[in-house]
């Protein structure tokens, strides 16, 4: 649980949001969550606390982390535009619309334009989520993608797999909760 925001990191906050700053780099230049940011600004909107005036505010300490992270997202924002960033994968085919019978289709490169490059995959015991993404996990690395597959069930365990598998993904087992994860 994120500690509670002390009154001088409020006014902070409320100072950088009257300036028009996104949460994410309020978050950070203060120390606090990206939510607490949010909380704070739901109660400028419900009207329990004020923007203050700009004009009467004197530049805070804050304004040196500020600064690190507006270098930081020009860095972040300088580097999606670096040659070979540009190429885009080609959408994978997972099956049918059960009701239209159109193609669907899942394209992981957030550079292709999809709303949301993610994918999640539910069902009940049984219905086949397990090679569901067995197959993604398998068409995956032919385009030089990697997964990762969170599996507490054993269904990706290297003992179970088809040797198949194993060999067109270069598949890797981690047991975290034994040895960690190196960084």
């Amino acid at each position: 649980m994120p500690k509670k925001v002390t009154p001088e990191q409020r006014d902070e906050i409320l100072r950088m949001l009257a300036q028009g700053h996104d949460r994410d780099t309020i978050s950070v230049a203060v120390g606090v969550t990206p939510g607490q940011v949010s909380a704070i600004s739901a109660h400028v909107r419900m009207g329990t606390y004020a923007l203050p005036d700009l004009e009467e505010q004197p530049e805070q300490a804050s304004s040196k982390a500020l600064e690190r992270t507006s270098n930081l997202l020009r860095t972040l924002q300088s580097l999606e535009r670096l040659p070979g960033r540009e190429t885009r994968l080609s959408p994978f085919l997972l099956g049918s619309d059960a009701e239209t019978g159109e193609e669907v289709s899942w394209n992981p490169d957030p550079a292709s334009g999809s709303a949301n490059p993610h994918v999640l995959i539910l069902g009940e015991s049984g219905f086949g989520k397990t090679y569901a993404i067995a197959s993604l996990s398998a068409e995956l690395p032919q385009q030089n993608v990697v997964s990762v597959v969170f599996d507490y069930g054993q269904g990706f365990s290297l003992a179970t797999l088809p040797p198949e598998f194993v060999a067109a993904t270069d598949a890797l087992e981690l047991h975290a909760g034994f040895a960690g994860i190196a960084s």
